[in-house]
């Protein structure tokens, strides 16, 4: 009986859980989140920049028929889904709504963008047994490689995203660190003007983006942090200044 528990459990969970990475652009709308499925719920975590978002929501494709899954007016998305029996959404229909799930946003200059979320597998539960893997464990480079040093020392853990506030006089700045996508950005409120950009730190590449008061763009850039360092751009010099100082 035990042995039958046993090899039950085993095919019942092999391979259930499956984490994927999500990695959209499209114009000046960014996404990035994580989306994970086990047998028993589903959890969607995403967030927008480069919009000032209005509305979002988070459509799924079913039978030819859009089914709205959840509604915001905020940039950041925490969806989460138990599967039913009698239910659109049941487990056994997984991979048909991970390839079919659509965030539709408006934003506040009441453009609208329709993303087709595509997902990338990152984690799978398909390990027969579980080590420790003591040379990774016992590295002392292993933070730094990981998550920069100054991300740990200066950044406030929450929800997975190290976050980071500063106000002054002049300005507000923000700032995050994204370990699962590994994306660092920001934004800076000024008196007349906001600046936005995120950095990917694997492909060393930048998205800039300055607004107006009214959150009408007035300037922008979108090409590797090399060029971006040819360019006397103010607000890209301190962006620059951001990044070598935080993830050296």
């Amino acid at each position: 009986m035990i042995c039958s528990f046993l090899a039950y459990y085993f095919i019942s969970s092999y391979k259930s859980i499956k984490v994927y990475l999500i990695s959209e652009k499209q114009e000046n709308l960014n996404i990035s989140g994580l989306f994970l499925t086990s047998k028993e719920k589903m959890y969607l975590n995403v967030n927008i920049s480069g919009v000032e978002v209005k509305n979002v929501d988070l459509v799924y494709c079913y039978n030819d028929e859009n089914k709205t899954l959840y509604s915001t007016e905020d940039d950041i998305i925490l969806y989460k889904e138990n599967y039913g029996n009698n239910e659109y959404i049941v487990y056994d229909n997984i991979n048909d709504i991970k390839n079919n799930l659509y965030l539709k946003v408006t934003d506040v200059n009441k453009k609208d963008y329709n993303v087709k979320l595509k997902l990338k597998k990152d984690f799978e539960n398909n390990g027969l047994f579980f080590f420790k893997d003591e040379q990774i464990i016992n590295n002392n480079d292993y933070v730094k490689n990981d998550i920069p040093v100054k991300i740990m020392d200066n950044f406030k853990l929450e929800n997975d995203i190290y976050k980071y506030t500063e106000i002054n006089n002049e300005n507000k700045i923000s700032m995050y660190y994204m370990p699962s996508t590994k994306i660092f950005g920001g934004n800076v409120e000024m008196k007349q003007n906001i600046y936005e950009w995120e950095y990917d730190v694997e492909n060393k590449l930048i998205n800039y983006y300055l607004y107006n008061i009214d959150y009408e763009q007035i300037d922008s850039y979108n090409g590797t942090f090399e060029n971006a360092k040819q360019i006397f751009n103010d607000n890209l010099i301190k962006i620059i200044n951001y990044i070598e100082l935080y993830l050296s």
